[in-house]
């Protein structure tokens, strides 16, 4: 188990996190550029040392401001893999892989080194020069030489950022399959949304040098605690609504009088009456139905449609909602095209009252 408390304090800016990492895990750290995410890692790693705070794992300690303890960077044993080329020009692929390793001790490690060459797919490579390499074979190169140490946590900062989306799938695989084979806790920083999903057991929304929540990566795109959260996860229809019945799961958008019937509510249902709080509801949440007069059913609604974006796999719509300033985003897919109407028709939409959910402001 991994456990991190730190606060770093810059002239502008403040990192306050406290985290946990089980042995085998990998926690993804989403957020926008600037919030912190790479100095948290670098906080673990030993190239900063924190303010205040503790930094322990599998019972060994690494930070203890407290006593004035910080461990050495190369007696950390921590993989620290981030995107660019980071190998060295002058020498192999071989000795890069190997440059962790005192040559009179390679010997014993050419087990290790032979399986991680197998692991990686780069057997071929091994003495050719590293600047004849393309951008994912290296990348996989600084991945085994990362490895080639044997660390007990391995720090991602979005390595494949730069890479092509084939590459970026392919490699992402990769880490996933050496999640299982190597069982050590890894963090993944990025700050792609589908890149989070696909990689985390559990997932962390960072913002400003904290982290907002962290929890089970389906648990927190289902229910965030918080609208900043909300809007990190892609939530973009966004409302501020009451409760009118908190048996029935009803709430009113007070502005235009339409009501939501809301199932997804129990953990951050508030429940006085007059607190305002945030409905939310995704894009693909939206789903376009025969044509009905507006409020026939619940969740159902007429809308007009203010415009339309082709997208690689859907249509992405606009459409506006009587009485609501704010317009909606939706997702039509590509073989619904021909029940669209043109810009500025009616239309009408459903909305599953599982598919939307209530946070805090």
């Amino acid at each position: 188990m991994l456990k991190a408390n730190f606060i770093k304090k810059f002239t502008d800016f403040k990192l306050d996190i406290s985290l946990e990492v089980a042995e085998s895990e990998l926690l993804v750290i989403l957020g926008k550029s600037g919030c912190g995410k790479s100095t948290l890692l670098n906080c673990l790693a030993g190239f900063i040392r924190p303010d205040v705070g503790s930094f322990d794992m599998a019972g060994k300690c690494y930070n203890q401001t407290e006593n004035n303890f910080m461990l050495a960077i190369h007696k950390r044993h921590i993989a620290y893999i981030q995107q660019g080329n980071t190998l060295f020009p002058h020498l192999s692929v071989g000795e890069n892989i190997l440059y962790s390793v005192r040559k009179k001790k390679r010997a014993l490690w050419a087990d290790k080194y032979e399986a991680l060459l197998d692991l990686l797919d780069i057997n071929m490579l091994m003495n050719r020069s590293v600047e004849t390499l393309s951008g994912g074979q290296k990348q996989r190169v600084i991945i085994a030489r990362a490895l080639m140490m044997d660390p007990g946590l391995v720090l991602w900062d979005e390595p494949f950022t730069a890479l092509d989306h084939q590459l970026r799938e392919e490699l992402s695989n990769l880490v996933l399959a050496l999640k299982k084979q190597l069982k050590i806790p890894m963090i993944f920083v990025t700050h792609d949304l589908e890149e989070a999903f696909k990689m985390a057991d559990s997932l962390a929304v960072m913002h400003e040098g904290h982290i907002l929540q962290l929890d089970d990566k389906s648990r927190i795109f289902n229910h965030p605690c918080s609208e900043r959260v909300a809007q990190t996860l892609g939530i973009k229809n966004r409302l501020y609504v009451r409760c009118m019945d908190e048996r029935k799961a009803l709430f009113e958008h007070t502005a235009s009088g339409h009501t939501f019937e809301v199932r997804n509510t129990k953990e951050y249902l508030n429940q006085d009456y007059g607190h305002e709080q945030v409905l939310g509801i995704r894009p693909e949440s939206i789903t376009l139905i025969p044509s009905i007069k507006d409020g026939t059913k619940t969740n159902t609604f007429s809308v007009t449609l203010m415009s339309k974006e082709e997208k690689l796999n859907y249509y992405q719509l606009t459409i506006k909602l009587k009485g609501i300033k704010d317009l909606f985003i939706m997702h039509l897919p590509k073989d619904h095209v021909e029940d669209m109407v043109d810009i500025g028709e009616k239309m009408s939409v459903y909305i599953k009252a599982k598919d939307m959910m209530i946070f805090e402001k």
